[in-house]
């Protein structure tokens, strides 16, 4: 029998993949690499999360700022309404937080499934 695993179904190309992975990794020299091949850094997965979601939520500030100097959309959703901002703000990552305000991210946002909100004010 055949093991799947999760990248199986991801709706990435095998290159968003690893965008993905590095931003998730903090591995700058591999995200630099992928950009510099042309890897669409807004590419969604299978719940539209974007290589953003997963630098900000792990509070990777060299990867957030890689991919907002590339084009990165700073208020995009996932499935669940979660952006950045809201996933630096679940993981407590006020340097990220400010980062993203400061390029412009809305700073009234909530999500789906529960209606958390995040108010976040430039300093």
């Amino acid at each position: 029998m055949e093991e799947h695993l999760p990248w199986d179904t991801d709706g990435l190309l095998p290159l968003e993949r690893q965008l993905h992975e590095a931003a998730r990794r903090n591995d700058i020299g591999r995200m630099k690499e992928l950009i510099r091949r042309r890897v669409n850094v807004r590419a969604r997965n299978h719940v539209d999360r974007v290589a953003l979601h997963w630098a900000a939520g792990a509070g990777h500030e060299q990867a957030v700022r890689l991919l907002l100097e590339h084009e990165a959309a700073v208020d995009d959703e996932d499935a669940f309404g979660m952006n950045a901002i809201l996933l630096s703000a679940w993981f407590g990552h006020l340097r990220i937080l400010q980062i993203l305000v400061n390029s412009g991210a809305k700073i009234h946002c909530e999500n789906k499934p529960k209606k958390a909100t995040c108010r976040c004010w430039r300093s």
